[in-house]
């Protein structure tokens, strides 16, 4: 008995792909660039409420084991109900994080919109929801894609955080707050107006197809290459957030106006926009580990730049802040969201990226909270930069010993 033919898939509009690429880029540019503005908040709640250094900082690292722990629950939500789901989630999360946090008096009241909200919302917007997508849309061009994308966090970054500064200023943070509520906001006209079913079927019409070589999330976690995977995004998000969820204060503490401190924030946003697409690009003809380790390079320039700023404060310096810790700035993840499609392509790829996810938020949470404890113990920030360098050097170990990593 013969096999029913399948009918052919309709074609791709022209501009579908486009308008994918497109809406990946928004959810990243408000879901995470908005994100960015935690520095900018940091002192105005230390001045508002009293609370000492590490109290503040203690709400972005809840925030950042809120993505960890939020991981697997965007990874299992995108494998079963797909990417328009996940985003409504993280859209609705993002919204009430902010409209919290305009009308918050207490500090668990931070921890619940800025904290968890945004951390669970930020882990429905990243590359757990993007990866996936991306894979089926432009296959051969993942790492490339994805940095593109990485970068819309940068151009946020550089949107928002002056932005969120100029209407602090103006109006106060809750003012701020509330703005930044409303761009949330904007997410919705995507989710209403996309034909999400043919977006979520893929180029060509098949959707993700089944897990690649029968991976399985738990047979993918008795793997030595994810835990290695894991540990490159624990240790390098410890060394990023130990000094970046305190950068505009480090830069206001220096000399520089408050302004200045966050539009030099929002400028290395900007370039690490830049780098995401210059490092995927690379990854995609030099292979990953030359790359990480140019990125993990340019990362500790920028963290010699950033110490030597104490002693000399100068616009030179913050310029090169900005060419060098900012270009590096969120290289790591869209690679190693690629080289995880790579491996586990297929329909666990989403519980496979939301267990990796898991190491970045508390590496995050970590540095966040090693960071603030620092700084009020010593009353500076030159342990902030040991601990950064340390784990810069931690984190690109596997890649030279990791004998799978080695390669990829």
């Amino acid at each position: 008995m013969t096999e029913p033919v399948q009918p052919a898939p309709p074609p791709t509009p022209n501009w579908l792909p486009g308008s994918v690429l497109a809406t990946c880029f928004l959810f990243a540019l408000v879901g995470r660039g908005t994100g960015e503005t935690f520095s900018v908040f940091l002192l105005p709640l230390q001045q508002a409420f009293g609370w000492d250094r590490a109290q503040v900082t203690g709400i972005y690292g809840i925030s950042a084991l809120a993505i960890g722990f939020a991981g697997p629950v965007a990874g299992y939500l995108i494998d079963h109900l797909g990417p328009r789901w996940l985003y409504v989630v993280g859209a609705a999360a993002l919204f009430a994080a902010y409209a919290g946090a305009a009308y918050a008096t207490e500090l668990w009241h931070f921890y619940l919109a800025l904290g968890i909200c945004i951390g669970f919302a930020s882990a429905c917007l990243g590359n757990v929801a993007q990866t996936p997508l991306i894979a089926i849309w432009f296959k051969g061009r993942v790492s490339t894609v994805l940095g593109i994308i990485g970068g819309a966090t940068g151009i946020g970054a550089l949107i928002f955080a002056p932005m969120a500064q100029v209407l602090i200023d103006l109006y106060g943070y809750r003012t701020a707050y509330g703005v930044l509520a409303g761009v949330a906001l904007l997410l919705v006209v995507p989710l209403v107006f996309l034909p999400w079913t043919r977006i979520e079927a893929g180029r060509d019409g098949t959707g993700p197809g089944p897990a690649a070589t029968g991976w399985s999330i738990r047979r993918a976690v008795t793997e030595p290459v994810i835990w290695a995977m894991f540990a490159v995004y624990f240790l390098t998000s410890t060394a990023i957030s130990v000094i970046q969820p305190q950068m505009v204060a480090y830069l206001v503490e220096v000399g520089f106006s408050s302004l200045t401190a966050a539009t030099a924030v929002g400028f290395a946003g900007l370039s690490a926009s830049v780098g995401m697409v210059i490092f995927g690009w690379l990854a995609d003809r030099i292979g990953r580990r030359l790359t990480l380790s140019l990125s993990y390079l340019s990362t500790a320039i920028g963290l010699g730049v950033l110490a030597l700023m104490a002693v000399w404060p100068s616009p030179v310096l913050l310029v090169l802040y900005v060419m060098t810790f900012g270009l590096s700035l969120g290289s790591r993840g869209p690679l190693i969201a690629s080289l995880a499609q790579r491996i586990y392509a297929g329909s666990t790829l989403g519980r496979v990226l939301g267990f990796l996810v898991i190491g970045m938020g508390t590496g995050t949470a970590f540095g966040a909270w090693i960071g603030g404890t620092l700084h009020d113990y010593f009353g500076g920030y030159q342990a902030n930069f040991v601990v950064a360098w340390a784990s810069i050097a931690l984190a690109l170990t596997p890649w030279w010993v990791s004998p799978r990593l080695r390669r990829l």
